[in-house]
C-alpha cells in the first residue's frame, strides 16, 4: 500500500502536538505514513472528512477528532464501540474490513498517564471541574482503575439535566457514587479529593484559585497549551502537585496509534520530548 494518512479534525488545530507524537511513531517502525492536520468545526466535518476520503481513497485509514468535534464525528462512524456508545462521544475512527469504527481512547488515556507516573488510583477521590466529552470520558473509565467516588462540578445550569442522565446512565453499567453541583454551590470545595481535574477548555481567572482548596491533590489541567496554565501555576506557587494534559495526549494518541498501525507508541521517549517543545 502506498502511504498512509491520518488526521486530525479540530478547530482551533494549529497548535497540537499529535503530528510530531505520531510522526515519530511512524518514524520508529519504519511506516510510510503522514498526520495531517484539518481545520474543522461540527458544520463543515462531514464535507472536510469526505473531501480526504475523495482525494486519497484507501490510504486514509484513520483520524482523531478534538474540540468541538467529539460527539459530531459520530455521524460518520459505521460502527461505534462499546465505550463510545456509553460516552456519547469519540476521538478516534479507524477504516476497519471497509467500515468505519468509533472509538473513545481519552478516558483510558487520562488514567494510563496517571499510573505512569507512579500515582495509586484504586480507592481514591475524583473532583472534576466541568462536564464536557472529556470529563464525561475520564468518569466513564474510573470504575474500571477503581476509582468509585466522584465530584462533578457543571459550569452552567443548563448542563445539569443531560449530564445527570449521562451519569446515572454510567452508574447503571460500572457502579460509582456521584455529586454533581453547580460551581456556585456553597459545598464546593468542602469534599476531600486526591485528584482535582480541570476538564474546561479554558482556565478562567475566576477558577485559579480553585486548586488552593484540596491541600493533599494532585491538581491537573487537561489543556496543554500553555505548558502551565494560569490554574496550574497557582496551585505551583502553593507548593502542590501538577500535571498538565500532555500525559493523557500522549496515551490516548497510544490507544489510537495501535489500532491504526498495530504497534505500540514509544510512549517513554514521546513524553519527555514533548515537554521540551
Amino acid at each position: 500500500m502506498s502511504k498512509k494518512i491520518i488526521a486530525l479534525f479540530a478547530d482551533p488545530v494549529a497548535h497540537s502536538f499529535s503530528p510530531r507524537m505520531h510522526t515519530y511513531g511512524f518514524q520508529t517502525w519504519n511506516i510510510d505514513a503522514e498526520y495531517l492536520l484539518v481545520q474543522s468545526t461540527p458544520e463543515t466535518l462531514q464535507k472536510d472528512f469526505q473531501k480526504l476520503e475523495a482525494q486519497y481513497g484507501e490510504q486514509f485509514i484513520g483520524a482523531n477528532f478534538s474540540f468541538p468535534n467529539k460527539k459530531a464525528m459520530l455521524t460518520l462512524a459505521d460502527i461505534k464501540d462499546s465505550t463510545v456508545q456509553r460516552v456519547g462521544a469519540g476521538n478516534t475512527i479507524v477504516k476497519e474490513q471497509g467500515l468505519w469504527k468509533a472509538y473513545n481512547t481519552d478516558g483510558k488515556g487520562f488514567f494510563l498517564a496517571l499510573k505512569e507516573k507512579g500515582y495509586e488510583l484504586k480507592g481514591k477521590t475524583l473532583t472534576l471541574l466541568g462536564s464536557g466529552s472529556a470529563a464525561i470520558s475520564i468518569i466513564e473509565q474510573a470504575p474500571f482503575f477503581g476509582i468509585t467516588n466522584i465530584y462533578v462540578y457543571y459550569t452552567k445550569e443548563s448542563y445539569y439535566q443531560n449530564t445527570k442522565e449521562k451519569l446515572d446512565f454510567l452508574q447503571k453499567e460500572t457502579p460509582f457514587s456521584y455529586q454533581l453541583l453547580p460551581y456556585t454551590s456553597q459545598d464546593f470545595r468542602k469534599e476531600k479529593t486526591d485528584f482535582f481535574v480541570n476538564t474546561t477548555a479554558d482556565s478562567l481567572l475566576r477558577r485559579k484559585r480553585d486548586s488552593l482548596q484540596y491541600p493533599d491533590a494532585l491538581i491537573l489541567d487537561l489543556n496543554y497549551v500553555p505548558k502551565c496554565s494560569t490554574f496550574l501555576k497557582e496551585a505551583k506557587a502553593q507548593g502542590k502537585e501538577t500535571m498538565n494534559g500532555l500525559g493523557m495526549l500522549v496515551f490516548q494518541g497510544a490507544l489510537a496509534f495501535e489500532k491504526w498501525c498495530h504497534h505500540p507508541l514509544p510512549t517513554k521517549e514521546i513524553w519527555p520530548m514533548l515537554e521540551e517543545k
